[in-house]
């Protein structure tokens, strides 16, 4: 069976939770508080499922679709090594198929392996493919939720452009 990757979206609330306090993490079986809230505990308790590896993605909050693919990259390496995988699926949620599909198209002209070959799937769920509206309204009007997350620490928001219709439309 070839590893699940679950690759969320933009500003995933977990690590605002994160951020805001110091609660204890739930143990790595439970995932009640995660991005893919119960996803993967779900998958896993079905028949036959015991069998997949489910991987929770983790790539930066807003960075840029560049960077955060870059570090999808690397985690995907990084299971197909620890696996022993030939292939990965992606579910990936919002922004995480932006960076799934720039991982995967980017860069592959300038690599000997080129990671496109080692994804079997793509599986996009609400993902801005031509950009959203929200984000173009959010750039006009987001001084006073970028000084809040400034509080957070959370400052590299290149990600929120990266979703605007003007960024999206070849979704380069």
């Amino acid at each position: 069976m070839l590893p699940i990757v679950l690759a969320h979206g933009i500003a995933r609330f977990d690590a605002l939770r994160d951020a805001i306090d110091s609660i204890d993490h739930e143990p790595a079986a439970d995932d009640r508080l995660h991005y893919f809230r119960r996803v993967k505990s779900t998958l896993l308790a079905q028949p036959g499922w015991a069998t997949f590896a489910i991987h929770h993605g983790r790539v930066a909050f807003a960075e840029s679709v560049a960077n955060r693919s870059a570090q999808l990259r690397k985690q995907i390496e990084e299971i197909l090594e620890r696996t022993g995988a030939s292939k990965v699926h992606i579910i990936a949620h919002s922004m995480g198929g932006l960076d799934a599909r720039h991982m995967m198209f980017d860069d592959c002209h300038n690599r000997k392996q080129p990671i496109h070959r080692r994804v079997a799937s793509l599986t996009t769920i609400g993902t801005p493919h031509l950009g959203t509206s929200f984000a173009d309204w959010g750039i006009k009007n987001a001084d006073s939720v970028l000084r809040m997350l400034a509080v957070l620490r959370i400052t590299e928001l290149d990600g929120f452009k990266d979703l605007t219709t003007d960024a999206c439309p070849l979704c380069q």
